[in-house]
């Protein structure tokens, strides 16, 4: 089951910081935009910081 973390429209196109369950139990976290999956990444830090570079 995926999580949303943080959200924001830009554009149009919605940008989702979403957290999800990983291989193995672990967590990942994904960066999607307009639906489409533009990062990921067991790093929340840095899939942050990719959701803040997007304005």
């Amino acid at each position: 089951m995926a999580n949303t973390l943080k959200s924001k429209v830009v554009r149009g196109e919605l940008v989702e910081v979403v957290e999800g369950s990983g291989f193995l139990g672990g967590s990942d976290y994904q960066l999607v935009v307009g639906g489409q999956i533009k990062a990921q990444s067991k790093d929340l830090n840095y899939i942050l910081s990719e959701f803040d570079r997007i304005w």
